[in-house]
């Protein structure tokens, strides 16, 4: 058996942005990687994504999403980050719904590691 484009293992790049859309908060980048910083960098040189203090960014208003988005795919470019994404819910709100099926009061905090390390 070869190896073809589709089983070739992928480098992610040290530097990623993993978007996650969140019908509470909009659209949820999580910067990680080896080289987080420069994820953290080009978030917070793009207008739209706010800081949360979890270390995500979030982009509250979806129906500015599509020049925000461009502007931060070139942002990440300069910077070397890698962009990826899809239709999967933020794991954060899939917490907060499982918290709010448990019998009494839980809450729910999420843990961001960026570093592969910790």
């Amino acid at each position: 058996m070869s190896m073809d484009d589709r089983t070739t293992p992928r480098s992610r790049g040290q530097a990623q942005i993993i978007l996650a859309v969140s019908p509470a908060d909009g659209l949820v980048a999580v910067p990680v990687g080896e080289q987080y910083p420069w994820a953290n960098t080009a978030l917070q040189l793009t207008p739209g994504f706010e800081r949360r203090p979890d270390g995500t960014y979030a982009l509250r208003d979806v129906d500015t999403a599509a020049p925000i988005l461009r502007a931060l795919a070139d942002t990440a470019r300069r910077h070397r980050v890698h962009l990826f994404g899809g239709p999967r819910t933020y794991l954060g709100d899939y917490a907060a719904a499982l918290a709010d099926g448990l019998p009494r009061q839980w809450t729910v905090k999420v843990e961001v590691y960026s570093h592969p390390v910790w």
